[in-house]
């Protein structure tokens, strides 16, 4: 498992402490050998006790390395962000690499109605754990969302399909004038 995010964001120190504290117990009480790569620049003081017990979590500080190549080595992105913060990028950028994500309602939100049906979505600690240890344990299911969600973010966020929506509203705004 990964989870993507700057730890010195409120939403993101929220959601990994509260992941750490409630929900990961939980899986690793089902899966022998899970482990939770976390991914951010800044380091807060809260982590160490989680780093300095658990030898199944570790936090990567990389800020030159393309975040595509940590994705790449996960099993499932996970965001169980409590605080809504706009569009989940970490999402997006999960989706895009073909990797399944394991979200919350909250998370969702920013991307749309049409991305619901590509993610996993669990908003109680028990939901969200049970969900993680079914992904973790389904290698088909996670292929299946995977792909899923990659060719939903092609479709959403090519460049094509965007600068077409953009000379549509620049043509429709030049008639106004």
């Amino acid at each position: 498992m990964i989870y993507v995010g700057t730890l010195i964001y409120q939403a993101n120190k929220d959601a990994i402490l509260y992941f750490l504290d409630k929900i990961y117990p939980m899986i690793k009480n089902q899966l022998m050998g899970v482990k939770l790569l976390l991914l951010s620049w800044y380091k807060p003081k809260l982590l160490q006790k989680y780093l300095a017990s658990d030898q199944s979590i570790s936090l990567i500080q990389d800020r030159e390395t393309p975040v595509f190549e940590f994705l790449k080595k996960a099993d499932i992105l996970i965001a169980p962000l409590r605080i809504a913060g706009g569009t989940n990028i970490k999402i997006l950028e999960a989706m895009a690499a073909g990797l399944p994500v394991l979200t919350s309602s909250v998370s969702a939100k920013g991307l749309g109605v049409g991305f619901k049906s590509v993610l996993t979505i669990a908003d109680s600690e028990e939901e969200f754990a049970s969900q993680a240890i079914s992904l973790l344990n389904d290698q088909e299911k996670r292929q299946k969302l995977g792909l899923a969600g990659r060719r939903l973010v092609e479709k959403s966020y090519d460049w094509r399909t965007i600068s077409l929506k953009l000379q549509t509203i620049y043509r429709q705004n030049v008639k106004k004038a």
